[in-house]
């Protein structure tokens, strides 16, 4: 029991720190925009956690963080499923009392089909921004070309991209089978 509640709080900082990031990232676009694009136009750059970053290299920065995130939240996932096919009503009796489980809003185990939904789209935005990224460096033109590299490299840089976004979209669908599993796990058990 004291396992699963330790990968629980695991899981839990992974997401926070995941949608912190995320969040990070949709406030530099909001901005950026507010400021006339000059750094989606790459005609600036912009200093973001104390490095100066260029437009060309935050798209391969977000899809190795995003990879890095979505494998890590695939073992824990993965943990966290095999760690709850041996709970049973006799050792649930903590995770009444866990208030970690029901102070997490936004969660996979949420009893709230609305907050359930805000969950998923949180991380399906991830995917979204990866293959908007991705498709930005393949399909670019005009003022959306490379100020900072050569083209090639830039064209390389949407591939590597899309084949990310390829390996997390095969690990992120087994990561939504685990937290159903894990969460039809906590549904079966007496409250």
């Amino acid at each position: 029991m004291s396992l699963f509640v330790a990968m629980l709080k695991q899981v839990q900082g992974t997401w926070q720190t995941y949608t912190a990031a995320l969040s990070i990232l949709v406030m530099t676009f909001i901005i950026d925009g507010l400021g006339g694009f000059k750094f989606l136009q790459g005609t600036q750059e912009i200093q973001l956690a104390g490095f100066r970053v260029v437009r060309e290299s935050i798209s391969v920065v977000f899809g190795l963080l995003f990879s890095v995130f979505v494998v890590v939240a695939f073992y824990q996932s993965e943990s966290l499923r095999r760690l709850s096919q041996v709970l049973t009503a006799a050792n649930t009796t903590a995770l009444n009392d866990l208030p970690d489980l029901r102070l997490w809003l936004l969660s996979p185990f949420s009893s709230d089909p609305f907050l359930r939904s805000v969950f998923w789209l949180v991380f399906l935005s991830g995917y979204l921004w990866l293959a908007w990224f991705g498709f930005v460096h393949l399909l670019a033109r005009g003022r959306w070309l490379p100020q900072h590299m050569g083209l090639r490299l830039f064209r390389a840089i949407g591939v590597f991209d899309l084949a990310l976004l390829a390996v997390c979209v095969v690990l992120g669908w087994q990561i939504v089978h685990n937290f159903e599993a894990v969460r039809a796990t906590l549904l079966a058990l007496p409250q």
